[in-house]
């Protein structure tokens, strides 16, 4: 479903990500994993062309999505009308909730069903009552960002993810930014999620969901993937010492 092919991104003379290549199938899990600043998220968000990667291959579903250099010697997409139309099939769930302050929670998730993917008022309005009743938001509609609490604003934004009903989802450390009792409400909705068979890559610093939900883990060091396989083997049997000296302090 997903192909990288020697992904790389630089910002100036810093290269974030170094020659990375990854392949996720349909229905696959993938955790995220790495010290702050090793690359992963930026990795995530050149897959979902918040960043133009320097140089490398995206394919979705065997469409492949390439940049050049231009004139100036800057990395630019070669095919921006593609780009948005395959946008439409990946949803990226951000670590800040990324809501309109100013619209309602159904006005968060019905703006992208209209201007993106065209569909009328009542087509939008049914589609999000649906995905947000599936996270638990439906006696919250009508209510404002401000109203809300950081579990409930992250549930919110996966709705809104999932209105779209894209064949990948991204989430960008979901969890990162909750108090810690929020923590559980959003990573059972995104266990619900794997439950259903869905294509996700997952950012994330929670272990523990690496562990037991995901059916792949990729470990991140200085922009490069250092370990990568099943959960039980690379906790249990981790190859690098990067890893190693990782989940000694952090699991």
């Amino acid at each position: 479903m997903l192909e990288i092919d020697n992904l790389h991104k630089s910002f100036g003379d810093l290269e974030v990500i170094k020659g990375v290549s990854v392949n996720a199938a349909k229905g696959d899990v993938i955790a995220i994993l790495g010290r702050s600043g090793s690359g992963k998220s930026t990795f995530l968000r050149c897959i979902n062309f918040l960043e133009t990667p320097t140089s490398g291959t995206i394919s979705l579903g065997g469409e492949a999505i390439t940049v050049a250099d231009n004139r100036k010697g800057d990395s630019v997409i070669t095919d921006k009308a593609q780009v948005r139309r395959l946008r439409t099939r990946m949803a990226m769930v951000f670590q800040q909730f990324n809501l309109w302050s100013h619209m309602t929670v159904l006005d968060n998730v019905t703006i992208a069903l209209k201007t993106s993917l065209n569909l009328s008022k009542k087509e939008a309005v049914k589609r999000a009552r649906q995905y947000l009743e599936k996270v638990g938001m439906m006696d919250r509609l009508d209510y404002y960002p401000a109203q809300l609490s950081g579990g409930q604003m992250q549930r919110v934004a996966i709705a809104r993810a999932l209105a779209m009903e894209p064949d990948i989802l991204l989430f960008d450390e979901p969890t990162s930014a909750l108090d810690p009792e929020l923590v559980e409400e959003v990573l059972n909705v995104i266990k619900d999620l794997a439950k259903e068979g869905r294509t996700m890559l997952v950012v994330t610093h929670e272990m523990a969901f690496a562990r037991d939900v995901s059916n792949r883990v990729i470990f991140f060091d200085d922009g490069v993937i250092v370990e990568d396989g099943p959960p039980q083997e690379v906790f249990n049997h981790p190859k690098s010492e990067q890893f190693k000296q990782f989940i000694s302090k952090d699991y």
